[in-house]
């Protein structure tokens, strides 16, 4: 078995089922063919939270690791590796959300925005992963970020580099009625 990690992803338990996971002893499982049925990958979410795989090569009924070793080249391995990783990109964009945001005051301006207005924070920028922003729903102007920042490059101080998050909101933009503000002061 391999522990897979899931860097800033949560597991959504109420979408395995639904995505072909049963229910199990210590968790829910999952099993598919790829690779033409010469190999059967099953998923393992335990039931504390996390994922594990293994890869099961049909014909001699063993388990298979090689796509795991990163060193390993050639056209099957590669192949291999490549099917594994569609599987898990497939489970991660169904039954994943993502949790890069885990300071509390960053978790209840998020949870605030997502029970008042019901938006959810939107990921734009493939170069900055972990910046996010909360649209209106009528312009899809923004009306708030949060952001991951170095402490040094921003105007908070920190004892942990990567742990400062900040809400910056507009009050131009924001949803009328809004408190949010009082949740994270803006930082304009």
């Amino acid at each position: 078995m391999k522990e897979v990690s899931l860097k800033h992803k949560k597991i959504i338990a109420d979408k395995l089922i639904p995505f072909g996971f049963t229910q199990c002893e210590d968790g829910c499982q999952y099993a598919t063919d790829i690779l033409d049925g010469q190999f059967t990958l099953e998923l393992y979410v335990k039931r504390e939270g996390g994922l594990r795989t293994r890869l099961m090569e049909k014909a001699l009924g063993e388990e298979y690791t090689l796509h795991l070793v990163p060193d390993a080249a050639g056209q099957f391995v590669g192949s291999v590796r490549a099917a594994y990783h569609a599987v898990l990109d497939n489970f991660i964009k169904s039954c994943c959300q993502t949790d890069i945001f885990q300071s509390e005051q960053a978790r209840r301006a998020i949870g605030y925005v997502r029970q008042t207005y019901g938006d959810e924070l939107e990921y734009l920028w493939k170069k900055f992963p972990e910046n996010a922003v909360f649209r209106r729903k009528d312009t899809k102007t923004w009306y708030g970020a949060v952001l991951r920042c170095r402490a040094q490059n921003s105007v908070l101080t920190a004892t942990r580099p990567w742990r400062s998050s900040i809400c910056a909101c507009s009050p131009n933009n924001l949803p009328k009625g809004s408190i949010i503000n009082a949740i994270c002061p803006a930082i304009i």
